[in-house]
């Protein structure tokens, strides 16, 4: 996986590429999407089979290693 630093706007996650084509041709996500910038901050509700659940929200500090972070959230979440 490649992954760049934090995307920024709207033109920047449409050029995510989803496919690319043995002709050389790709589909990028703009291609299939509408993308909307909206807030950082959600309400957030949840459930497990329609009863009421705990939540864990991760959000990645900026600079940090997006596969170290995911590695090491699990691990603290099976300890």
């Amino acid at each position: 996986m490649r992954a760049q630093g934090r995307l920024q706007s709207e033109q920047e996650f449409g050029e995510i590429v989803l496919r690319a084509n043995a002709d050389g041709s790709i589909v990028r996500l703009k291609d299939v999407a509408r993308m909307e910038l909206a807030t950082q901050d959600y309400d957030i509700i949840g459930r497990l089979n329609g009863k009421p659940s705990a939540v864990l929200a991760l959000y990645q500090l900026p600079g940090s290693n997006a596969l170290e972070a995911e590695r090491a959230s699990k691990v603290a979440w099976r300890s």
